[in-house]
């Protein structure tokens, strides 16, 4: 997990055969809040580059259950 502040780490990430799921997975911190971030390696016009999504963590109240 991410411990200094506006830093993060992106690792590669086993996708078992699902071509939808992120190349590659981590965290980043800001302002306190560990975020999870998700990055795929696309094909633009000029090369590839990384598309990243960044979400907050789950709490009690996102789980269905």
């Amino acid at each position: 997990m991410t411990e200094t502040e506006l830093s993060g780490a992106l690792f590669k990430n086993d996708k078992d055969g699902v071509d939808k799921r992120p190349d590659y997975r981590g965290d980043i911190k800001i302002k306190g809040v560990v975020y999870r971030l998700s990055a795929w390696i696309k094909q633009g016009n000029k090369g590839p580059y990384l598309s990243i999504s960044a979400n907050p963590p789950l709490t009690d109240e996102d789980v269905p259950f």
